[in-house]
């Protein structure tokens, strides 16, 4: 029995429709609601809400992809290592040359956050020293 009869929608027989019991509380008390709603128009809602989401999503999306490429990263290319004696480390003036593991035909690796993403070339753009890719790792 529906105590408002006008505000009741009418279905045919053959009408598929959805039926949604909610209770809702709140300050006014408690309450129950039946709503029966048709099938057809309750998809074309559902698939507009989904595509509007989806459409938020790519846009968030977007924006977390722009902001991550202006996150600054560390990068460092390992030249090479040595390992001396403190009595060496003091001993050592302006000029003097420390021989590294590196041989000056392999490329240097360089990292970023530690770890290993390129391989590459030693070099020099105008005063400044630089490091070609030579390869991804």
């Amino acid at each position: 029995m529906e105590p408002k009869p006008q505000r009741t929608p009418l279905f045919r027989p053959a009408d598929k429709v959805v039926l949604s019991r909610f209770k809702l509380a709140g300050s006014y008390g408690e309450h129950n609601f039946l709503w029966i709603l048709p099938q057809q128009r309750m998809e074309e809602f559902l698939a507009a809400r989904d595509s509007a989401a989806q459409r938020r999503s790519d846009q968030s999306r977007q924006q977390l992809e722009g902001r991550a490429l202006e996150i600054p990263a560390e990068l460092s290319v390992r030249l090479g290592e040595a390992t001396l004696e403190v009595a060496d480390l003091a001993k050592l003036h302006i000029g003097d040359v420390i021989v590294l593991d590196q041989r000056i035909t392999d490329p240097l690796v360089a990292c970023v956050a530690g770890e290993p993403k390129f391989v590459g070339w030693p070099g020099r753009v105008g005063s400044r020293q630089a490091f070609q890719v030579a390869s991804l790792t």
